[in-house]
């Protein structure tokens, strides 16, 4: 008898444990599942406030940009690098200066277009390129000279493309330029 009642109590923290266990497995897999969400959330959390923080560093790159660039406009320099509106015979006759200044007649200008440039870190900026070509011929080293004058103009001058070919003892220079000016500055956030 005492046989069966140490079995039977046995058998009976044998349920218990089993029972307890049973309740106890469910619960800690609801708690692992409830901790991977939460981490899960959090990573998220951290991307939103990674790219949250991303816009606002941009946003504020752009306002310093275009406070720069208004610092430059109250000073009256960014007029003289980026005009807002510059008329061709302005650019025919700041052509001619430079050219008389590198000791040439005034030049051969032609096939003038205005592009409008669409960079995206300078979207708010409404920069305009004028292209035109111009045909000379000189030495050598008067081309360079030249070309050194347009380089170091107060108005930014890029050149597209440069040919130079000899002919007798003087060389013809063909060359492909723009320059650029500005339009109104549009507001920082719009498209």
């Amino acid at each position: 008898m005492r046989l069966f009642a140490s079995l039977l109590i046995i058998v009976l923290i044998f349920v218990n444990v089993q029972q307890f266990f049973g309740a106890l497995i469910p619960a800690y897999k609801n708690y692992l599942k409830s901790v991977q969400n939460k981490n899960e959330t959090y990573n998220k959390l951290r991307k939103v406030e990674f790219i949250g923080k991303f816009f606002d560093d941009l946003k504020n790159k752009k306002a310093n940009e275009l406070s720069s660039i208004n610092q430059i406009e109250e000073k009256g320099e960014l007029d003289i690098l980026l005009p807002k509106k510059f008329e061709d015979y302005e650019l025919v006759l700041i052509i001619n200066s430079i050219f008389r200044s590198s000791g040439f007649n005034d030049p051969n200008i032609y096939q003038f277009q205005e592009e409008k440039l669409n960079h995206p870190q300078l979207s708010f900026l409404n920069l305009i390129k004028k292209n035109f070509s111009i045909k000379t011929v000189g030495s050598y080293g008067d081309l360079i000279n030249l070309i050194k004058n347009f380089e170091n103009h107060s108005r930014i001058f890029e050149f597209n493309k440069l040919n130079l070919s000899k002919a007798e003892d003087k060389i013809d220079l063909n060359a492909d330029l723009g320059v650029y000016y500005l339009g109104e500055i549009k507001p920082l956030l719009e498209k």
